[in-house]
């Protein structure tokens, strides 16, 4: 009540020796920046992170079970969201203390947290760089980055983040071609995330190449992509329903493809003696290249593969049937968005029309 002395809460013993009381919270959302007290309450499980805890630091997040010590004031310049979770958790009405300095509960799991503070602890530059070793991004620390950004209002980094996914989920046939792989894109599962961040941030020209992707999993898309704190991703029910239907049309265009990448040439076309011999081993390809697109469905990734088996062709077959590979996977790419049920995104090259 108005004029009663305002009761102090009971302080917990951390493991660390830090002590604290129940952690303020706002919203029960996920998509809310902080966490309510049915969601989390500090306790004896809770640790400090041995990355970020600075002990003159002056405002600590709580994220799962592990508590992060850093400067509100440098978080505040880079967030007006986390600005405003700052004002509410500094309130002398409404103050929750760990270690002595104010406390904010977040919904985030600690693994996305840390992607995000290496990048704005401490700031000089905010760039997302390339490791030492040259060796790429885990697909993990960007999609924590993009959603992370996004939700908290940070859009350099967010904008940033994207623009590496956009490397490989590009609109530009000729990219898809020079193979940028800006992460560790090995697990076609990642890119249920990237159909979901592709939603979540509005870039709609990442969907062609993520749900084509999608589709390649067949009946393991079902399962869901797991990050690295053990949250599963699933596409929703629309999307879900357009990479059906694209699965449907790749396997209705896998044999079809195979017969007109692996064509014969006729005499009059090649300058060789060895027409029965090409079309001998072109033949096997063919078959080769039916089964490998219809058990994989990889119509965009080429033949190059199969060619290596191709070992009798001559020269002028060889060079004739990898123009072929890639004059058909450029149809293909051009079809990719109508696969599935999309508009072709601004930029879309080539498209069926220039086909």
């Amino acid at each position: 009540m108005d004029g009663e002395p305002r009761t102090k809460r009971p302080r917990v013993e951390l493991a660390d020796g830090c002590q604290s009381t129940p952690c303020h919270g706002l919203s029960t959302r996920d998509s809310s920046p902080i966490a309510s007290n049915s969601m989390h309450t500090l306790s004896q499980d809770v640790t400090r992170d041995t990355e970020f805890w600075f002990s003159d630091g002056s405002i600590v997040l709580i994220a799962g079970n592990v508590a992060f010590k850093i400067y509100k004031e440098l978080l505040a310049s880079q967030s007006d969201v986390v600005a405003d979770m700052i004002g509410v958790a500094t309130d002398p009405q409404a103050v929750d203390l760990l270690d002595g300095s104010p406390v904010v509960c977040l919904s985030d799991s600690p693994e996305d947290l840390r992607h995000l503070l290496r990048i704005l602890v401490p700031r000089t530059r905010r760039l997302i760089y390339t490791p030492p070793d040259g060796s790429a991004f885990s697909f993990d620390q960007l999609s924590s980055l993009v959603r992370l950004g996004h939700k908290y209002g940070i859009e350099d980094v967010e904008k940033q983040a994207l623009s590496y996914l956009k490397l490989y989920y590009t609109t530009k046939f000729e990219c898809w071609e020079a193979g940028h792989t800006p992460c560790d894109l090995t697990d076609a599962r990642q890119s249920i995330g990237a159909v979901n961040l592709a939603r979540l941030t509005g870039n709609i020209d990442m969907l062609p190449v993520a749900l084509y992707t999608c589709a390649t999993l067949k009946g393991e898309i079902a399962k869901g992509w797991v990050r690295e704190d053990g949250t599963v991703e699933y596409l929703s029910p629309e999307d879900l329903g357009r990479c059906i239907e694209g699965f449907g049309r790749m396997c209705g265009a896998a044999v079809p493809l195979a017969n007109r990448v692996f064509t014969i040439m006729s005499a009059e076309q090649k300058d060789s003696t060895h027409v029965a011999m090409c079309a001998l081993h072109i033949r096997m390809l063919r078959t080769r290249a039916q089964a490998a697109n219809t058990e994989a469905l990889n119509l965009l990734h080429g033949a190059s593969d199969i060619f290596i088996m191709g070992v009798g062709l001559c020269a002028n077959c060889k060079a004739f049937l990898k123009t072929n590979d890639k004059a058909e996977r450029r149809r293909v790419w051009a079809k990719l968005p109508s696969w599935f049920g999309l508009e072709a995104p601004e930029g879309w090259d080539p498209t069926i029309e220039q086909i």
